[in-house]
């Protein structure tokens, strides 16, 4: 069974467990983070770029400005994930900010180069994202891409 289809069924259930009161326990569930690092179930969405699964959150109040406990959102996510699918669809759908900087500073272009997500690295950089900012400990994208280099 595919992932959607496996969420598809889990909202189903949740409307039928809770009945009239469904739609607020559901965004609720929804936007429900994790414990130790905060995440919503939207910044996995961002981070496996499934578009239908992150309409399926949307429809149901998924919260798309969620950050997590150290400033990092569905942007950052979908960089670090290297699906250009999700950064695209945030940017183009939602303007969400493609500069965003976490509570480090790394802004999406740093996420990208840290986990060496060439694919979406190629979209920022045809958004003429900015290539010299620094983040807290004063490391560029370009420190950062070559530290993840493996050759």
């Amino acid at each position: 069974m595919d992932s959607y289809k496996t969420i598809s069924i889990m909202f189903e259930e949740m409307k039928k467990r809770l009945g009239v009161d469904a739609n607020k326990e559901i965004e609720k569930w929804v936007n429900q983070k994790s414990k130790n690092q905060g995440f919503c179930a939207i910044h996995y969405a961002a981070y496996r770029g499934n578009i239908d699964i992150i309409n399926k959150l949307i429809e149901h109040k998924a919260n798309i400005e969620a950050i997590n406990n150290r400033g990092i959102n569905v942007i950052h996510m979908a960089c670090q994930g290297n699906k250009p699918s999700a950064l695209v669809y945030f940017k183009d759908k939602y303007n969400m900010n493609i500069q965003s900087v976490d509570e480090l500073w790394s802004t999406p272009v740093h996420w990208a180069c840290y986990n060496g997500a060439e694919e979406t690295i190629v979209f920022l950089l045809s958004w003429n994202v900015a290539l010299n900012n620094q983040d807290k400990e004063g490391l560029t994208p370009l420190h950062l891409a070559v530290l993840s280099g493996e050759k």
